[in-house]
């Protein structure tokens, strides 16, 4: 169920839906993939006591458009992989205050430097994942 509302949200219990051609709508956020659209960006936030909350075990990557990543508090590392099928990655501390931008349509993960809270803006149609234990991701 999506809802347009003028009061304050929770974005770590709801999310905000930025459609293209400039609507918004609140949903929450058990709904955050349902009904996507080319385009649409999803707003919300999370707290990352540890490791266990950003999933890095498993890279991910949005085809659909750059994902943003802004630390509140806190600090995490963002680890890209090159996508050329080698073991090839590099990584980026992001402290509180910063943000980051990852490309898109490239690999990527997340591991906690010291507990934070994150905002994300993330293109959510056909996000894939692949673990990092598998092969080595690769660029389509």
């Amino acid at each position: 169920m999506f809802v347009n509302t003028s009061k304050p949200l929770d974005l770590h219990s709801e999310m905000i839906r930025l459609r293209p051609g400039g609507g918004a709508v609140v949903a929450p956020r058990e709904h955050m993939a349902d009904g996507a659209a080319a385009g649409e960006r999803i707003v919300a936030a999370f707290h990352a006591e540890d490791d266990s909350a950003v999933h890095p075990d498993v890279w991910e990557r949005h085809p659909d458009g750059e994902e943003v990543l802004y630390v509140r508090t806190g600090a995490v590392r963002v680890h890209l992989h090159s996508g050329d099928g080698a073991d090839s990655e590099n990584s980026s501390t992001v402290a509180s205050g910063e943000a980051f931008v990852v490309p898109r349509g490239r690999w990527h993960r997340l591991s906690v430097v010291e507990p934070a809270d994150l905002v994300t803006i993330t293109p959510p149609v056909d996000t894939e994942h692949t673990p990092v234990s598998g092969p080595s991701p690769t660029r389509r």
